[in-house]
């Protein structure tokens, strides 16, 4: 038979993930390649990072304390647990992507306890 391309559009959240796989639409129209191509995954991960420190710096302190206590369950404690059961016989990626995840949890918590001692030194900010 023959080969047919497929078009679909599976809406802004998942063009992120075609994005960093190398095959998103702006992979195609600016040449931005995918997370295998250092420049191009370091230019998507300081756009993201600028996202979540300006969504942090809008945060109130019952949103912050909600956030915390989610990454804390259902992320930091899996990982920390993962992390610690080096010797069944995990593969080397999977501790990588545990470490990856648990540096970034770390830089998180660095960007809140700025935002609360923005809070502390002023509520209305």
């Amino acid at each position: 038979g023959d080969t047919v391309e497929l078009f679909v559009d599976y809406g802004d959240h998942y063009e992120q993930v075609r994005e960093r796989k190398g095959y998103g639409q702006v992979n195609m129209s600016e040449q931005l390649g995918g997370d295998e191509e250092d420049g191009a995954r370091l230019q998507r991960n300081f756009h993201e990072r600028e996202e979540v420190e300006k969504d942090i710096s809008s945060l109130k302190i019952c949103e912050m304390f909600h956030l915390v206590e989610f990454l804390t369950e259902k992320i930091l404690n899996p990982i920390n647990k993962s992390i610690g059961s080096l010797s069944t016989g995990q593969s080397d990626l999977h501790r990588q992507g545990d470490l990856i995840a648990r540096r970034r949890l770390d830089w998180v918590g660095e960007k809140l306890a700025e935002r609360i001692l923005k809070y502390v030194a002023d509520p209305l900010v």
